[in-house]
């Protein structure tokens, strides 16, 4: 295997190429889809759901290779994403339901924390 293939230094030209190991998101998109699914009970494959619905919303990705520090948090699996997965997908609904718009956040709130 080649150092482009290892590094993904690859152009992917696929409408779903994205990949689920590493990725990054505007708060403004993560608010417009309204965050993650707090349906799952763990981290599986809650990551794959969100993707999904950014490309059902049609938000585009950007590569930033190497030009920014990754955190990773490694969980375990329930199983579960195939049922949960079915929630947004009859209707193409990029929103879940069970997300960020259940926490209201005061401008106050926000001003506490800078």
């Amino acid at each position: 295997m080649g150092f482009s293939r290892v590094f993904g230094l690859f152009k992917l030209n696929k409408p779903l190429a994205y990949r689920l190991n590493n990725f990054s998101i505007f708060k403004k998109e993560l608010e417009k889809l309204n965050g993650f699914s707090e349906d799952y009970t763990s981290m599986n494959k809650c990551d794959a759901d969100l993707l999904e619905r950014l490309y059902i919303a049609g938000i585009k990705r950007k590569n930033l290779r190497f030009t920014s520090i990754m955190y990773r948090l490694i969980g375990v699996g329930t199983g579960r994403f195939g049922k949960l997965a079915l929630n947004f997908r009859p209707d193409k609904s990029p929103i879940c339901t069970n997300g960020l718009d259940k926490y209201p956040v005061d401008k106050q709130d926000i001003e506490k924390l800078i």
